[in-house]
Formats: C-alpha cells, structure tokens, sequence
C-alpha cells in the first residue's frame, strides 16, 4: 500500500527532514535524468554512427595504448 502524501509529510518532520531540502534534491535530480535523457535523444544518430565507425577502424588510439 502507498502512503498517502499527508502520511509521507507527518513522517517526515516526525524524523526532521526538511522538506523543501528532499524536494530540492529530488526535483534536481528528475532534472538532471531529464536532461541526460534529452541529451541521448537528440545525439542518438551522431553515437551510432560513431559507434559504427569505431568498429569498422577502431579508435584512433589504439596503436599506442599500452594497457
């Protein structure tokens, strides 16, 4: 069963949370997966084809590497 918001806001000041504190980090949070999100979105194509093209030649770096 979820609780109820009112029940969630009683126990948290029971236990001192400062809710504007938890609403903060969790809405900069949604924000931040958001973001990323859009950011994947929007660059979809340029990852693949590059993601292509690296398997076809492989990296540039790969004759140096030393690991």
């Amino acid at each position: 069963m979820i609780p109820c918001t009112s029940d969630l806001v009683r126990r948290a000041k029971k236990l001192g949370l400062k809710l504007s504190s938890v609403v903060d980090a969790a809405l900069e949070q949604a924000v931040k997966e958001a973001e990323a999100k859009a950011w994947l979105d929007e660059n979809r194509e340029a990852i693949v084809e590059y993601n292509a093209l690296v398997a076809k030649r492989g990296v540039f770096s790969a004759g140096r590497r030393r690991f």
